[in-house]
């Protein structure tokens, strides 16, 4: 009798315990399922580096800055425990987007690496490239009119490099990516100078409209033409730039510009991380 008693408390002990899991298994699946979608633009200092977090979880990479606690950086955003990420995207070499990269595929799982094909002799370039490569991470190279599907009414349409586009400045073959969520839209545009925004505007006219623009070229003049400024008619213009970085950016030509279309400025400089979430159709800045 005392031994049947005993089993039976033992028994109800662990059914419990499993119940008591299942339960905390499918809370946390159905938060992990419903996640709001979150845009980042890093601060990095003098560089670039903007995280996508879909709302079923996929994460993406957009360039990396120079230093190496980009890791540390993301990893606020993302659950504890995940050390993944599904894309990361060097829309050019030079190394205030890419350096970071090295940490991070030192620390992360990365399944995919898309870049802009144009090739590169730097250390920092060699390093990743070997690190993709001992990996066995998938590579692409960006050619435009490409999607990539994050999730459900989520993808990202790269509208820059083009096939057989020959370019002098290196900046100019930077992959410029539209982030498309339902009816709202972010523009990506590496460091593409007024040349490439002169192209896009006659490839591509009102499909560039968007909601967010990150300028290009960390507000230096060689970028954010007006006529493109015009086009894209952001809410927000974002500059990723050092606070009193010895190239003057962002530049008061562009100021200007953003302020002629009443456009919303926000530096890295000025707010540290800029945070976007998605919510009721919309993006607004947590502030």
């Amino acid at each position: 009798m005392y031994f049947k008693k005993h089993l039976q408390e033992h028994i109800l002990f662990w059914v419990i315990i499993v119940v008591g899991l299942s339960s905390i298994f499918l809370f946390f699946s159905e938060i992990s399922l419903n996640r709001e979608a979150k845009i980042i633009f890093l601060d990095v200092g003098q560089g670039d580096a903007i995280l996508i977090i879909a709302p079923n979880g996929r994460q993406v990479l957009i360039d990396s800055g120079k230093y190496s606690d980009i890791s540390t950086k993301i990893a606020k955003y993302m659950p504890i425990s995940d050390r993944s990420l599904d894309i990361i995207v060097a829309t050019h070499p030079d190394i205030d987007h890419i350096s970071g990269f090295n940490s991070i595929l030192d620390e992360y799982s990365v399944d995919y690496f898309i870049h802009s094909g144009l090739l590169a002799g730097a250390p920092a370039y060699r390093s990743i490239a070997n690190k993709v490569r001992n990996s066995n991470i998938i590579v692409k190279t960006a050619v435009s009119g490409e999607k990539i599907f994050l999730d459900n009414d989520m993808y990202l349409e790269i509208l820059s490099p083009y096939l057989n586009q020959k370019i002098e400045n290196p900046n100019d073959q930077s992959v410029v990516i539209k982030l498309i969520y339902g009816d709202t839209s972010v523009l990506l545009t590496g460091d593409a100078s007024k040349l490439i925004e002169r192209n896009l505007i006659s490839m591509y006219g009102s499909f560039l409209d968007s909601d967010i623009l990150k300028l290009g070229h960390h507000g230096s003049k060689t970028s954010s033409d007006n006529s493109f400024t015009e086009k894209v008619n952001p809410e927000y213009g974002i500059i990723s730039a050092g606070c009193n970085n010895k190239y003057g950016h962002p530049n008061v030509e562009v100021l200007r510009v953003l302020d002629n279309n009443h456009i919303k400025e926000l530096s890295t400089c000025d707010n540290g991380d800029i945070i976007f979430k998605y919510k009721d159709g919309v993006w607004f800045f947590d502030k």
